[in-house]
């Protein structure tokens, strides 16, 4: 089976080079990708061809038609019931296209982009699309853990804070906690990803670690414990967090398919979430008192940011050192990608609204 590049079918010979940020009299603005001239009828269709597997691959009830035509599949969108569609929905029917073989392995996520980037939709419509409630690990994510050092001898599975005391009465109950004597710094590790040779997927390696021990921070050659060691043939993860009234779970889960990551998830949703559930070497648990946080890497002004996950743009101004993102949107360019290459998002320079884009991940942001 061979994903080929996603094309427009019947586009126009003269394409906008860039998307545009597309104000309206009500409701959010609209993002016009490349290829569409306008926004035109709440209904549209936009056609996509790709080489696939023939063999009975099914439309979806979410505004997306898959016909068979000479050994090609072409996945017509329409715009208003696909915009209709809860978080995360995309990706989930991408990755069962793929489970059923009309994709080739890891062509699943190429197809959900390429749709999410390819149909005009309301601003952030497309992340969202794209992302459910959990973090998807990609080529553009860093992930930072940042875990607790103690003293030598302190048995393992110490925690960093302890209970100093416990008052209240009736419904109200105040508990008052410490840094554990054994807790003398904490480790900040970073973590990115490289594609495996020759397989679909990513695997995950660290990047550099330090220690801040007792005010005295050292670069360390590796983390002293890597929270994401699982079985080679992992390929695909997502961070899984899970609040409920008592407790706070995060875990990191892989699979060998983004059809079979997306499966995984929806076991782990159900009830009580926990590794037990799934039952192998795919899934870790994060230590309590260990942080686990997602960013994505863009460039600003030409270095390499990590910003924090999700983020926008605006986000990204600020954190490289300009308070008022507002006042930059005169000069400001951005520059997303489309179809593997970056082209700019043309917008209003009079309003803010490109500072609320949400970010991917391999976004250019500049100004003078």
């Amino acid at each position: 089976m061979v994903l080929a590049v996603l094309a427009c079918a019947g586009c126009a010979m003269h394409r906008p080079a860039a998307y545009r940020l597309v104000m309206r009299d009500a409701g959010p603005p609209l993002l016009l990708p490349p290829g569409v001239a306008k926004a035109g009828p709440a209904v549209q269709s936009l056609a996509f061809a790709a080489v696939l597997k023939r063999g009975g691959c099914p439309s979806a009830p979410g505004g997306i038609e898959v016909r068979e035509s000479k050994r090609r599949i072409v996945v017509t969108v329409r715009q208003e019931e696909l915009a209709q569609q809860p978080a995360g929905w995309l990706s989930a029917w991408a990755a069962e296209l793929e489970a059923l073989g009309c994709v080739a392995p890891g062509g699943g996520t190429k197809l959900a982009d390429r749709i999410a980037e390819s149909v005009p939709l309301e601003l952030n419509a497309a992340f969202h699309l794209l992302h459910g409630n959990e973090v998807d690990v990609g080529p553009h994510t860093r992930i930072e853990v940042v875990s607790p050092v103690f003293r030598e001898g302190t048995p393992a599975g110490a925690s960093a804070l302890e209970t100093a005391g416990t008052t209240g009465s009736g419904n109200s109950l105040t508990v008052t906690m410490r840094a554990s004597p054994n807790l003398i710094g904490f480790e900040t590790a970073w973590y990115g990803l490289q594609p495996r040779a020759g397989l679909p997927g990513f695997a995950i390696l660290p990047l550099r670690a330090e220690r801040n021990v007792q005010g005295k921070i050292e670069r360390v050659p590796a983390p002293s414990t890597n929270p994401f060691t699982f079985p080679d043939a992992a390929g695909f993860y997502r961070l899984f967090y899970k609040a409920d009234q008592t407790e706070f779970t995060a875990l990191a889960v892989a699979a060998r398919t983004r059809a079979e990551l997306e499966q995984r998830t929806k076991v782990l949703e159900g009830g009580t979430a926990s590794c037990q559930k799934l039952n192998d070497g795919m899934c870790i648990a994060i230590p309590k008192g260990t942080g686990v946080n997602a960013y994505v890497v863009v460039s600003v002004n030409g270095s390499e940011a990590t910003v924090h996950w999700p983020a926008t743009v605006g986000a990204a101004i600020r954190q490289a050192g300009a308070n008022n993102a507002r006042a930059i949107v005169p000069r400001l360019v951005v520059r997303k990608e489309y179809g593997g290459r970056l082209v700019p998002v043309v917008f209003d320079r009079t309003g803010d609204a490109i500072l609320g884009l949400m970010l991917e991940g391999g976004e250019s942001i500049t100004w003078k």
